[in-house]
């Protein structure tokens, strides 16, 4: 973002008429005093500062908000989650959720179990989080047949007594 000392009506922080030491960001008018940091909330000044989703923080305010993390993110991929900037691997974790099976993070193709208890209504998903809690889910390597290990990610499949068969075993098994 360009930052220019230029003559201006008003502040678009604090709405007053734009007097003295002022600062054009992205063709808006500030005082400099008005253009914040959302994390800290003082002054950016001449400090470097990243910008995303229309928030403004300081490079060093910039980092992952997961409890325990706190990695800069002022160069790095990021994410903002239910307002929390986030770093990918706990943007994952919180949004995607993790396998019931291995404990690992849904990454790429994993089966959603949000719809009943078992495996009926399971779903071949995406990295699409839902908005909220992250549903029960199984990556792609614990989503395979109780029997024969086979992974039924985009295969057909058969549930009984809340595991998943493929169609072969499922016959030979249970088929009456």
């Amino acid at each position: 973002a360009d930052r220019e000392r230029v003559p201006l009506q008003q502040c678009a922080g604090c709405r007053k008429p734009l007097i003295g030491d002022r600062v054009l960001l992205n063709g808006v008018g500030y005082h400099a005093a008005c253009l914040k940091c959302h994390e800290c909330r003082h002054p950016l000044g001449d400090q470097p500062f990243v910008v995303t989703e229309n928030l403004r923080f300081h490079s060093s305010c910039f980092f992952c908000h997961h409890p325990g993390c706190g990695v800069p993110l002022a160069d790095a991929g990021h994410y903002r989650f239910k307002n929390k900037t986030l770093c990918r691997n706990h943007y994952e974790e919180v949004a995607l959720g993790r396998c019931v099976k291995c404990d690992s993070p849904l990454r790429g193709e994993f089966v959603s179990l949000a719809h009943k208890s078992g495996l009926l209504g399971l779903s071949p998903c995406e990295n699409k989080p839902s908005g909220g809690k992250a549903a029960p889910g199984m990556c792609r390597k614990c989503f395979q047949c109780a029997h024969c290990k086979t992974e039924l990610i985009g295969k057909k499949f058969y549930e009984h007594e809340g595991k998943p068969y493929c169609q072969e075993d499922y016959e030979q098994l249970f088929a009456p």
